[in-house]
């Protein structure tokens, strides 16, 4: 499929999205996405004398770039999320997620609507009603709040600087808050650990990963582009990078909102 002339031109021009299929984040249920990272990283551990990531992924497949783009290349983005935003900080506070009800909804057949499409599980999600004319003002404020609440775990945990918690990570159901929230820790735990041992690996037998690293990280900067965006190496993704400026906008046009 990938090597049709027509497929290749729309690779080559990134002209694509890759749909990653989402884990369970529960080391009960995700056996097999553990499998596949596995077998992603002994395809990483075979180049060496590397200078810079495109080299470092020439060989791998198109399915094989998006899983990378989706989990091992994180270890850059948290050496450059740490270079630019937390130098010298030893601790910061959880706050992370994003703002129910400001950017997106999920609209069900009856006419709720939860946070978003990944976070549309159960009724402690719903936030609103688009037949009634509803937002749930005061729930969407307590689901934010219930969020940013860190647990005894997170003062000590070595992610608390770049933890992914969001809701989706959640269910939804009444009573399944705490037990999803502790399914999520113990994933996400074993997830980075297994990231950041093959990473360093990688680093092991290429150095000089680390001289591109400073230099893109240097040019950004330099040309005052975001310190960080989603999928840092990537020229794939397509996303929409969040410069401080502009979160700092949505922060405060949030608390007008809630001040009305």
């Amino acid at each position: 499929f990938f090597n049709h002339p027509l497929i290749r031109k729309l690779i080559e021009r990134h002209h694509y999205v890759m749909v990653e299929v989402e884990p369970h984040y529960d080391l009960e249920d995700d056996s097999e996405y553990f499998a596949r990272l596995e077998r992603l990283a002994r395809r990483l551990l075979e180049p060496e004398n590397v200078k810079s990531e495109p080299e470092l992924l020439a060989g791998l497949s198109v399915k094989e770039r998006a899983l990378y783009y989706h989990s091992f290349a994180e270890f850059f983005e948290v050496q450059a999320v740490n270079e630019v935003h937390f130098s010298g900080c030893d601790a910061t506070p959880f706050r992370k997620g994003c703002v129910p009800g400001y950017q997106e909804g999920a609209v069900h057949a009856n006419g709720d609507v939860s946070i978003c499409l990944k976070a549309s599980r159960g009724a402690n999600f719903v936030i609103g009603n688009v037949h009634a004319g509803e937002w749930y003002y005061d729930k969407i404020e307590a689901l934010n709040d219930r969020l940013q609440e860190g647990s005894q775990e997170c003062s000590s945990c070595f992610l608390q600087k770049i933890c992914t918690l969001c809701f989706e990570k959640l269910d939804g159901e009444p009573g399944r808050w705490l037990e999803g929230r502790r399914n999520f820790c113990r994933f996400n735990r074993q997830r980075y650990r297994f990231i950041f041992a093959v990473m360093l690996r990688v680093l092991e037998r290429n150095p000089e990963l680390w001289r591109f690293l400073d230099r893109v990280i240097s040019e950004r900067l330099r040309d005052g582009e975001p310190s960080y965006v989603p999928s840092l190496f990537s020229e794939a993704d397509g996303g929409q990078a969040i410069t401080k400026n502009r979160f700092t906008e949505r922060s405060v046009e949030w608390q007008k909102r809630k001040g009305t």
